[in-house]
């Protein structure tokens, strides 16, 4: 069960300037440069690692998408918890 600020706790994280430059700053980290990394992990195809360091690559990815998505899936959690009885008109479209 959600405490009572917790809502409101991340809604003002999702629109604090901060949260928005440390999501672009590792947007770009992970969505620009995976392509680089990926194709530099590649390029060694004799390293009997490179299926390891692509699962890595692939898990880190993974796991800031989860980070980034977090605050938003967890509002709309709470909002459910908080009227079940909206998020049900909603699913009937309502």
């Amino acid at each position: 069960m959600a405490d009572e600020t917790e809502r409101e706790d991340l809604e003002s994280l999702i629109a604090s300037p901060g949260w928005r430059r440390l999501v672009a700053h590792f947007n770009s980290v992970y969505d620009g440069q995976f392509l680089d990394h990926a194709t530099k992990i590649l390029s060694h195809d004799e390293d009997p690692g490179v299926l390891a360091k692509m699962r890595q690559l692939a898990a880190v990815r993974q796991a800031w998408g989860h980070i980034r998505s977090y605050p938003e899936d967890r509002v709309a959690s709470v909002r459910r918890l908080e009227d079940p009885q909206a998020a049900s008109r909603r699913g009937r479209g309502l």
